[in-house]
Parts: C-alpha cells; structure tokens; sequence
C-alpha cells in the first residue's frame, strides 16, 4: 500500500512465507510487515525514514536491494538524506540497519556518497560533448564482538572512489575500493 500527497509518500508491504519453497532459506518463514516508510522530497531533498533501498556508486561497498527470484532482501531500515546543494552535486547519506529475513541484522551500518557531474557544475564545460563524473564513498558498520576466543574488531570502515568518463561513442567507468 503506497499512499502519495505533493512531496509526500508512505507505504507498507505485507509478505507471507508460509513453507520456504526449495532452494529457498528456510529461515523465510512468518507473516507480517518487514518493510514500511515515510518519505518526504522537494527542493533538492529527499529524507526516508524506514526501509530503503539504495547502492553508493556501482555498489561495491554499499548495495540494499531486493531480488525476489534469489530470496534475497536485505533492504536498510533506518534514515536516508538525499539532497543536491549545488547544481551538478548530489550527496546521501545512510544509517540504519539491514534486513535479515524478518529481523535486523546486528550491526549499525552509517555511510556517506557525494557525486559530482562537472558537466553540470561548470558552466562552460555543459556544452562538451564528453561527460565526465566523479564520486567517492565511505560506508562503516558497527556491530558488538560476541567471540569469546578472538579479538575482533567492532567498527569496520570502506573507502571507494569512481570516475566515469563518457562521450557519444565510448565511455568508461573506474572504481576503486
């Protein structure tokens, strides 16, 4: 159920497993409501509060999605800040926890992403027939150490940078993490 008024929407999902079908992990068993949220957007900013999905660049440090054929979901449940404060400037940030079939997960997960279009950003280079994009992210995850032998560590941070380079007959995208 979606409901949506101007800048904005809420919603909820209902999901049923009743047997985990094979193949499928059997901890998808139950009934309820896993995923809702509120969402306000307007002006250059977008704030969730709830469940999202969302990925920093081609998400190799931070990916929530949903893939019904796999079983897999693993949507955030916490807040997202979207906004663009300048023209050609998008930046987001995360924290919540991740979805573990009808739990959370237990570690905090909290991120940042900025990505900068300097086609759009610079006056006289949005007229260029190459585009040219660069971004960076950081994403961290705090989670408790219930080992009793081992030392591990509660606080573990990703760094990754990207640059994308496109014209109208090739285009090439780098990521590093």
């Amino acid at each position: 159920i979606i409901y949506t008024r101007d800048h904005f929407s809420a919603g909820i999902r209902y999901e049923s497993y009743l047997n985990a079908l094979q193949g499928f992990d059997p901890r998808y068993q139950g009934t309820g409501i896993p995923y809702r949220y509120a969402r306000y957007s307007a002006d250059g900013l977008d704030v969730t509060v709830g469940n999202y999905y969302d990925q920093f660049g081609s998400g190799l440090i931070f990916r929530s999605y949903e893939e019904r054929g796999l079983g897999l979901d693993n949507a955030m449940d916490g807040i997202r800040l979207k906004g663009s404060p300048y023209r050609g400037v998008q930046l987001k940030g995360i924290y919540g926890k991740q979805r573990s079939f009808f739990a959370q997960g237990p570690g905090i997960v909290r991120g940042g992403d900025a990505e900068v279009s300097f086609n759009e950003l610079v006056q006289n280079f949005s007229e260029s027939k190459y585009r040219v994009t660069a971004g960076g992210s950081i994403v961290s995850k705090y989670q408790p150490s219930q080992d009793p032998i081992y030392n591990l560590p509660e606080n573990v941070a990703a760094f990754a940078g990207r640059l994308a380079l496109a014209s109208s007959k090739t285009s090439y995208y780098a990521e590093y993490a």
